[in-house]
């Protein structure tokens, strides 16, 4: 499990007045696309339920 944080106009979260640019949510969307592919890759081939750090 894993919290993925991007930038918020006047650090507004969690509220219908939250606003952030479609920039920082591709980015945060790469940031989580790009620990999915580490994550899955090869080299983090293993039992079931292992925990792996990037």
């Amino acid at each position: 499990m894993a919290l993925n944080f991007v930038p918020s106009k006047d650090g507004i979260s969690h509220n219908e007045i939250e606003s952030v640019t479609p920039e920082d949510l591709a980015a945060g969307c790469q940031i989580l696309f790009d620990a999915a592919v580490h994550l899955t890759g090869p080299a983090h081939e293993g039992t079931a339920g292992e925990r792996h750090a990037i």
